[in-house]
């Protein structure tokens, strides 16, 4: 059994909102080596693109009236005192691990800025809709994250899947870089509507030994031994790491295989569910236990059944169900 932690609520909420306070990341890095106690290496970000209504999955109203409180019925949790919707039996037994913070809103009534500031921590200058990426927005939580993270690393520390959010074909602001060098954009790792894992292909050229492609490495490594005056600047520092990180990535089977969902047990796919954001949270798991950092699950663009009498068609917010709003949270959502 873990150790009772010794910090209130509110010091632990300034401190998971690293984005939104005044402490900097890599203040919160540096303590990571002077903490006793385990604690987080990895962050999975699960994004639900249009958002989950809370009043009919995790604060029920079950004394309100019937046309407020919804068709669903709450069930007891492994919190007592805790109940959540009928249709989280499995949240349920595990709520003992959950932390729910229910205090967290925005003002947003359009999904771009609401997107935004979700992924970013800042509003958007503009609460209109339409927004597209610029070259002037603030960087993603995980693009934040690797910027400020400086220990060296073999697998990418900031990964992103199945695909980026869109409406219709524009890409919503907030998923990117945005002001920091592109060296730090999250990598997209496509996962098909089938659940298939498009791969990276890291095998570099076929005639190129993985001994021959080391001693490359050393050899560069030998000619920017005498750029001392060049290495001692934070952009050529920066270079370098990235340099390395991508030689490791081609030399490593380790990392190939991070990206191998196949190599898990047909049971451990079928729980996860052998669809698009099954696999992409499976994917998730795997990268994060190879060493990547921060990985953001998005769930969007999904067909739906809209019960309005035409066959299913896709949907850019399959969470922002403003039809056919309890069959699609009961069965698919």
């Amino acid at each position: 059994m873990p150790p009772p932690c010794s910090h209130s609520r509110r010091s632990f909420l300034q401190v998971g909102a690293v984005g939104l306070s005044g402490l900097t990341l890599p203040q919160v890095l540096a303590a990571e080596g002077a903490q006793k106690q385990p604690r987080a290496k990895a962050c999975i970000l699960i994004y639900l693109d249009g958002g989950p209504s809370h009043i009919d999955l995790f604060d029920m109203r079950p004394d309100a009236p019937a046309e407020i409180r919804g068709p669903f019925q709450p069930i007891a949790t492994s919190v007592p005192g805790t109940n959540i919707c009928e249709h989280l039996p499995q949240i349920a037994e595990q709520m003992h691990r959950i932390l729910q913070v229910r205090s967290m809103r925005h003002t947003e009534t359009v999904h771009d800025p609401a997107v935004y500031q979700m992924l970013t921590g800042y509003k958007h200058l503009s609460s209109a809709g339409g927004l597209k990426v610029e070259p002037t927005d603030l960087p993603h939580l995980a693009a934040a994250f690797y910027q400020a993270d400086t220990t060296p690393a073999v697998m990418p520390k900031a990964i992103c899947t199945p695909d980026l959010m869109r409406m219709d074909s524009r890409v919503l602001p907030g998923q990117g870089a945005g002001i920091l060098p592109p060296a730090f954009e999250p990598w997209l790792v496509p996962v098909t509507r089938d659940g298939h894992v498009e791969q990276p292909d890291f095998r570099g050229r076929e005639d190129l030994p993985r001994p021959r492609l080391l001693s490359r490495g050393s050899l560069v490594d030998q000619f920017n031994a005498e750029l001392s005056q060049l290495r001692s600047l934070a952009a050529a520092d920066r270079l370098d790491r990235f340099r390395q990180q991508a030689l490791e990535i081609v030399a490593s089977p380790q990392v190939h295989a991070a990206f191998d969902v196949e190599r898990e047990p047909a049971q451990v796919r079928d729980r996860y569910g052998r669809h698009r954001h099954g696999q992409a949270v499976l994917l998730a798991r795997r990268l994060v236990e190879a060493g990547t950092r921060f990985v953001t699950v998005y769930w969007g663009n999904e067909e739906q059944d809209w019960a309005d009498g035409r066959p299913a068609r896709l949907a850019n917010n399959p969470w922002d169900t403003h039809r056919n709003h309890f069959p699609l949270t009961k069965d698919s959502l």
